[in-house]
């Protein structure tokens, strides 16, 4: 039953409510049409989101080395990434369990998803390790040349395992970004016998980043990015665990600097970085993500003159611009989407 009271016509009561009531509901009604737009604009753009993540994503990731090389001060480099997986599967396990609020709901997994998912991280695991031991046995740029063929070898197992095949425009991109990448780390490479087994564990950590992201690009199609990487920390920390009793490593950092360094790699590169990386392959090709991986070194350099004032020739800006060309031209194919 609804009561009607008596209100003058003019009451200043009623031109007050009524004033509000009418303000109140054009707010509303322009934030609900306002975030409808927002997100219509979100739907339409899902290609320009996925690369915008994965920028950002990569240059979390660029800061990786940094924060190992810190690391490596204090710590072995199983170490370096036992601490890098367990603090970030605690910090994304804490983000889930407040996400659920306290609720008991769980994933439902499939025997081939769990599959997946140790597939991958196992692989992560293989790439951080083979990588570190790798720098130790090799220079940083035999290593970051012979890394850059990541992209080669996930567009060789799309092809082998998922059946995708790569269109033209992307193939040219794909040889100019790699032409730029060699010509840019080309005058630092050591061509010597006792660089062999760390340049052969180089490539093998490449193969191991090429699945890595293969599977997550295949999970991607059923979990959410975050569960992917906490999954592949787990992993990670588990695997890392046999080397110790083997070698009697330290475990944790011994000072609070070693700490800061642990945790800005997990939060950072791992958590942030690694996380947006998976987060675009909900719509990005694997082969396309590798590829883009080859901004990195351009970050770092580009980084070290800023900071460092280290200088950087004119062959150094014109490899910089030829690697972007061939990344711009890779990211206008119908093959850098899935």
């Amino acid at each position: 039953m609804v009561v009607y009271l008596p209100v003058p016509e003019h009451s200043p009561s009623l031109l007050v409510i009524h004033y509000l009531y009418e303000n109140v509901k054009s707010t509303s009604s322009d934030i609900t049409n306002l975030s409808e737009i927002f997100k219509q604009q979100i739907d339409r753009q899902p290609k320009a989101i996925a690369i915008a993540s994965l920028l950002v994503g990569l240059i979390a990731m660029s800061c990786a080395g940094i924060f190992i090389r810190l690391s490596e001060g204090e710590l072995s480099p199983n170490a370096t990434i036992f601490n890098r997986c367990w603090i970030a599967f605690v910090v994304l396990g804490l983000w889930f369990s407040l996400k659920r609020g306290g609720q008991k709901q769980q994933d439902r997994y499939t025997r081939n998803d769990l599959l997946l998912l140790v597939a991958a991280g196992t692989f992560f695991w293989s790439w951080n390790i083979l990588w570190a031991w790798s720098l130790a046995r090799t220079s940083v740029a035999n290593s970051t040349l012979l890394h850059s063929m990541t992209s080669l070898f996930a567009c060789l197992g799309g092809w082998l395992f998922w059946g995708r095949h790569i269109d033209s425009k992307f193939a040219m991109g794909l040889v100019l970004a790699l032409g730029g990448t060699f010509a840019l780390e080309f005058k630092d490479m050591q061509v010597a016998t006792d660089n062999f087994i760390g340049d052969t564990v180089a490539l093998l950590s490449s193969i191991a980043y090429a699945g890595n992201i293969m599977l997550i690009e295949r999970l991607r199609e059923k979990l959410a990015a975050g569960t992917i990487i906490m999954w592949s920390c787990a992993i990670g920390t588990v695997l890392c665990l046999p080397i110790f009793l083997i070698t009697g490593d330290r475990l944790l950092p011994p000072s609070w600097q070693g700490w800061l360094f642990v945790i800005g790699l997990a939060m950072v590169s791992q958590v942030l970085g690694q996380g947006l990386a998976a987060y675009s392959l909900k719509i990005l090709s694997s082969a396309f993500v590798t590829l883009l991986d080859l901004l990195e070194p351009i970050f770092a350099a580009i980084a070290a003159w800023a900071i460092f004032s280290e200088s950087l020739s004119l062959s150094n800006w014109i490899a910089f611009a030829v690697v972007l060309s061939g990344l711009y031209l890779a990211s206008s194919s119908k093959s850098a989407v899935k």
